[in-house]
């Protein structure tokens, strides 16, 4: 495991630790376009010989080509209250859900609305 990973798993376990009842749903996405995959059983034994063996923890291997989906499926098919991300993938997260959410600013609307001005493309 890397150091993100570690860290990442770090938190989460403190995070459940101080929820009552919490159990700790770790994910791993194999992108379909890397050839690395992943099993369950890897990410089990990783994760053991790292932090020892873990109460109250679940091991999940998913296939996605786009890893920002693959935890939003997560998320939702197992009713999840919280994530944790490395702190490298927070910006593609955040990139992710604003697109996702249409969120993304529409500088033709912008102004628009704000200015009542009319922008033009040349083509």
């Amino acid at each position: 495991m890397n150091a993100p990973s570690i860290r990442a798993i770090a938190c989460g376990l403190e995070t459940s630790q101080q929820k009552e009842n919490a159990n700790l749903h770790i994910l791993y996405v194999n992108l379909l376009q890397r050839r690395k995959q992943v099993t369950r059983e890897k990410l089990k034994r990783a994760v053991e010989d790292t932090f020892g063996s873990l109460q109250n923890v679940s091991y999940h291997v998913r296939y996605e080509f786009l890893l920002e989906r693959a935890i939003l499926t997560e998320i939702v098919q197992q009713d999840i209250d919280y994530v944790v991300l490395g702190n490298s993938r927070r910006g593609r997260w955040q990139r992710y859900i604003r697109h996702l959410l249409d969120l993304e600013p529409n500088l033709e609307a912008v102004l628009n609305k704000q200015v009542d001005v009319k922008v033009i493309t040349a083509t």
